[in-house]
């Protein structure tokens, strides 16, 4: 079969049409935010292809075979959204192997054998507090605890007619807590995005520890993810002589997710 001029030009451009096919379509979803699937699924594209997020819906432009394998995607991450429990623990007397050892023998008595002797050696001055919240898997939880004291402020002031001394009471809050946004990560393990704080008193003025991290975590285990070290040294004389001693005190941010009940 020959073809004339313009009708070579048409079969060409009608045939280019074809190659550079695209539909387009609207995809709805049952369970997660389209804006979340659509970060899934963005670096995925090639370079004509297009996503748009619209509350429960994902707007797609890309070519038909695409668009298969974006459904079946879709699919799969649209999953049921879990409720979580998440908890925060800020001590200074435990680390995370033995809060996890502690659970495995409740878990697990049968199992445990003690040797040697056993007692309390947690230090009388050591800080605790556990904070918990209940999250949806994939949206931002926040949790905050807040303690309001006052803090009084005395300046002295000098001029040639005398001295003057001036006090006012300020009311300061020291407050603790955090913001985390939880996904799953198969059937257990979770990946956190956590920013916690925590604020205390000192000497009439506020100290802040804070952190701002990503990790993954195995549910129902604690896990570290900030720590700080205070060191206090004091000295003197005695009827023995100079005497020194020095103290550190860690206080360390410990988390754990697991599935709410």
């Amino acid at each position: 079969m020959k073809f004339s001029g313009p009708t070579l030009a048409i079969s060409l451009w009608a045939a280019a049409v074809l190659a550079d096919d695209t539909v387009m379509e609207i995809i709805e979803l049952g369970n997660r935010p389209a804006a979340e699937i659509q970060a899934l699924l963005q670096p995925l594209l090639n370079g004509d292809d297009r996503i748009v997020a619209d509350g429960a819906k994902l707007i797609v432009k890309t070519a038909p075979a695409k668009l298969a394998e974006i459904r079946a995607l879709v699919k799969q991450l649209d999953g049921p959204v879990r409720n979580l429990t998440i908890s925060v623990l800020q001590t200074t007397s435990q680390t995370a192997e033995q809060l996890n050892a502690e659970a495995a023998a409740t878990l697990h008595p049968e199992r445990v054998e003690l040797r040697g002797l056993a007692g309390n050696t947690e230090d009388l001055r050591g800080q605790r507090q556990q904070q918990q919240v209940r999250a949806t898997e994939g949206q931002t939880a926040f949790i905050k605890t807040g303690e309001i004291k006052p803090v009084r402020n005395v300046a002295v002031y000098g001029s040639n007619y005398g001295g003057a001394v001036l006090s006012s009471t300020q009311m300061l809050e020291a407050s603790s807590g955090f913001a985390v946004v939880p996904r799953l990560a198969g059937d257990d393990q979770v990946t956190l995005a956590i920013s916690p704080w925590s604020n205390q008193f000192q000497n009439g003025e506020i100290a802040t520890q804070a952190v701002q991290t990503t990790l993954r975590a195995k549910l129902g285990e604690w896990i570290e993810i900030a720590g700080n070290a205070d060191q206090t040294q004091s000295s003197g004389t005695g009827m023995t002589g100079f005497n020194q001693s020095t103290e550190t005190q860690a206080t360390r941010i410990l988390i754990r997710v697991d599935i709410a009940k």
